[in-house]
């Protein structure tokens, strides 16, 4: 079982207060590269079942000729980090934890694969698009479901988020900061932009940003928000993410 290539990375001092914070809390929890491993193989294990159990469903389909008339997805609600900068868990904006599969089989499509990034908000619109059926009007998204169709549609940016809650990992006391320092900063929110040319920004009201070009350094291994060569592309992603926020109004104040 092979692990992340970044599993033994360590964060420098520019990377968020609470990414180092969890990466030291996993490293003191896991122990080495076996504990990691071990993690892995069994939730690939159960990945695994899933992938059997999809099987099972499908071919129930096609049993009782109901496959010509089905839509059938695959998604999932997060990704885990699995081992990534020595990292499980949802919590981080890095691509393992907020990438999630989105698989659409439906009748009459053509085989076809959309590396673009997609949101999640755009779920439901799109069922019910392809269903023939308009949007509710709760409906935040927008549909694409030409996209299913293999009829292309413009490139847009996505938008992801993290709010603090309850089932925060409580971290007492570390050499990295101080107590209030570490309470201050597990209490940070962050709002993340992807763009369609690979750029994802992430800004936070507590805690320090990132910016990730993500076709040259696709294991995120490099901030670029803090070396001073990227500014036109950090204010460009920066109205984005405050435009988004307008639009939706959310009322989290992000620095940048």
């Amino acid at each position: 079982m092979p692990l992340d290539p970044t599993v033994d990375n360590v964060f420098d001092e520019d990377l968020p207060l609470r990414s180092r914070l969890l990466q030291e809390y996993y490293r003191n929890r896991i122990g080495n590269r076996d504990g990691y491993r071990q993690i892995k193989q069994k939730y690939f294990g159960l990945i695994t079942e899933i992938d059997r159990s999809i099987g099972v469903i499908l071919a129930k389909l096609e049993d009782l000729g109901l496959a010509d008339r089905t839509i059938t997805v695959l998604t999932s609600d997060q990704g885990d980090t699995m081992g990534a900068h020595g990292i499980l868990g949802k919590q981080l904006m890095f691509e393992p934890s907020a990438s999630v599969p989105l698989v659409i089989r439906a009748p009459g499509q053509m085989p076809g694969r959309y590396s673009n990034p997609v949101s999640q908000i755009d779920f439901v619109p799109t069922i019910l698009d392809l269903c023939g059926k308009p949007p509710h009007g709760q409906c935040a998204g927008q549909s694409k479901a030409n996209l299913v169709r293999g009829e292309g549609a413009p490139t847009e940016s996505v938008f992801l988020q993290w709010s603090p809650g309850k089932d925060e990992i409580e971290i007492g006391t570390s050499a990295l900061a101080s107590k209030q320092e570490i309470q201050n900063c597990l209490r940070e929110s962050t709002r993340t932009v992807a763009s369609p040319d690979g750029w994802k920004l992430s800004l936070r009201d507590r805690d320090k940003n990132e910016l990730y070009n993500l076709h040259e350094d696709p294991e995120e291994r490099r901030n670029l928000y803090y070396a001073g060569d990227h500014r036109d592309t950090i204010a460009t992603l920066t109205r984005e993410v405050h435009q988004w926020q307008r639009r939706v109004r959310d009322r989290v104040k992000v620095l940048g």
